[in-house]
């Protein structure tokens, strides 16, 4: 381009390619089929939020993971349903009021946080929250490998305020598994916090 061209776009400008993310799904079923594995493949939208890749996502059979009110009320606006949705990151009343609406998995990064997501669906009278429980503080053979950290989870080495909370809202609550966030790469790491969850 000439200096003296005009600037028509003025900030980069990305190409997506929603076939690619649709083919990105199969793959993984793919893998899933060849190590007889179950379960579902979850996106984050952070990392895809382009509307075209969302609303491709929402054709196909995965999930979503969403962080936020607005990634919520986007996915669901692409055609997601709640029952394909991961409700993650620090959650707001209204995000929790919205993804226990919905019937999203919540997953939650405290006791605290699942006790308001509770009192939530007594207040509204809705239908029993499926909930997971992100960990951290994952110490093997009491030795910490963890070179970072993570912000967010429930701190591994005391579940016993988690296993209250459960019980004593198991009406509006449902533990669905547990999950664990990282905010390092390493495998020594994600093989730690696999084995603690």
């Amino acid at each position: 381009m000439s200096p003296s061209a005009p600037r028509v776009v003025g900030s980069p400008l990305n190409v997506v390619l929603p076939d690619r993310i649709a083919r990105n799904v199969e793959d993984f079923r793919a893998v899933y089929g060849e190590h007889r594995l179950g379960g579902r493949i979850y996106f984050a939208h952070k990392a895809n939020r382009s509307s075209a890749l969302i609303r491709r996502l929402s054709a196909t059979e995965a999930g979503i993971d969403v962080a936020s009110l607005a990634e919520l009320q986007h996915a669901l606006g692409a055609g997601f349903d709640g029952d394909r949705i991961m409700a993650t990151g620090p959650k707001s009343r209204d995000f929790l009021w919205l993804a226990a609406r919905v019937g999203a998995i919540v997953n939650a990064d405290s006791v605290t946080e699942l006790a308001e997501l509770a009192a939530i669906v007594t207040a509204h009278d809705l239908p029993r929250v499926r909930v997971m429980a992100r960990l951290s503080g994952f110490a093997p053979g009491g030795v910490n490998v963890l070179t970072r950290a993570s912000r967010f989870g429930i701190g591994a080495g005391d579940l016993g305020p988690l296993w209250d909370v459960l019980e004593k809202h198991r009406d509006e609550l449902g533990l669905h598994g547990v999950a664990y966030h990282l905010d390092t790469v390493g495998l020594t790491e994600k093989a730690a916090a696999l084995d603690g969850c």
